[in-house]
């Protein structure tokens, strides 16, 4: 289904590609569609191409829960100066076009990330994956089913569990009704007891964008369905080269599920970013293209043929 055949869309969704020139370098090729990743569930993906040529392989980018593209502009400008970059936004997004019934757990999000890899024909070793907490989460789960395996996966603060405190799976629950007015306490409660603001002030205000551009619903949803998530490493395929990032100065994420994941992961590396600033600025893309530069026995590859139309 191309892009501008969707005519009857909240102009959330009909957004132009050209509103999107704060996301990536000057002169990018920006190109947006859509992935039936199930008959009725359509996802966002934006498509950006550097003006040049260049060396890396093309990056599938997965953001974390309800996550907006805001979060990563500084990230998403200095990445794509050097790679291709597929930012895929998953189902409990607001962007995200759902017709009927939808599911929002952890193996439902392994289920976008599988299809998109096989609608956008990823080869194997020609394409890296990358996602953030949940979205990293979510490729962790995915790499025993993927139809091609990555030549690398990058694994941004992933975590092994949420515990989300019992008062908000409550809440969770009249998300519908209540959302709008209990929306100024979940910023209070993330800015006095969640986030330290002195070393970590960005992660609140990634917070505050994401409950602003929320689908209360959606992400009520999702709360309520990842919450009995838990990590396990059995029956663990051998993994690409993985790179697990994490924050040691962020009280939101769990820093000792980032490193807990590294240790568990044979032949990983971790490297401490220390802040959401760092972890979501020009610093993480540096860090993955030392990765590559490290790992010897990866072949940057031009980027292939897609199935997607745009």
């Amino acid at each position: 289904m191309m892009f501008n055949e969707l005519e009857n869309l909240p102009s959330l969704v009909l957004s132009s590609r050209h509103d999107l020139y704060r996301y990536h370098y000057p002169g990018t090729e920006v190109k947006m569609g859509y992935i039936p990743v199930q008959q009725n569930i359509l996802l966002r993906l934006v498509h950006f191409t550097p003006s040049g040529e260049t060396a890396f392989p093309p990056v599938l980018f997965v953001p974390g829960l309800a996550s907006v593209m805001d979060n990563f502009r500084e990230t998403l400008q200095e990445m794509t100066r050097f790679f291709p970059v597929y930012y895929l936004e998953t189902r409990e997004k607001s962007t995200s076009i759902i017709t009927g019934k939808a599911g929002f757990s952890v193996n439902d999000l392994v289920t976008d990330v599988c299809e998109s890899i096989r609608q956008l024909n990823f080869k194997a070793g020609e394409y890296i994956l990358m996602g953030y907490s949940l979205g990293a989460t979510a490729i962790l789960e995915s790499i025993d089913r993927i139809p091609a395996s990555p030549a690398a996966a990058i694994l941004a603060e992933p975590n092994a569990s949420f515990p989300f405190p019992g008062w908000l799976l409550f809440l969770a629950r009249f998300a519908r009704l209540i959302y709008l007015p209990v929306k100024p306490f979940l910023k209070w409660y993330l800015r006095k007891f969640r986030i330290d603001m002195k070393n970590d002030s960005e992660l609140y205000n990634m917070n505050c964008r994401i409950l602003d551009s929320a689908d209360p619903a959606r992400l009520a949803a999702a709360v309520r369905s990842i919450a009995s998530y838990r990590f396990s490493p059995a029956n663990r395929n051998e993994l690409p080269p993985t790179l697990v990032i994490g924050a040691s100065k962020d009280k939101f994420h769990s820093y000792d599920h980032s490193m807990h994941i590294a240790y568990i992961l044979s032949g990983s590396r971790y490297l401490d970013l220390e802040t959401n600033k760092k972890t979501h600025g020009p610093e993480i893309v540096h860090a993955l293209m030392d990765f590559l530069k490290n790992t010897g026995h990866i072949e940057m590859v031009p980027e292939t043929q897609q199935n997607i139309s745009w």
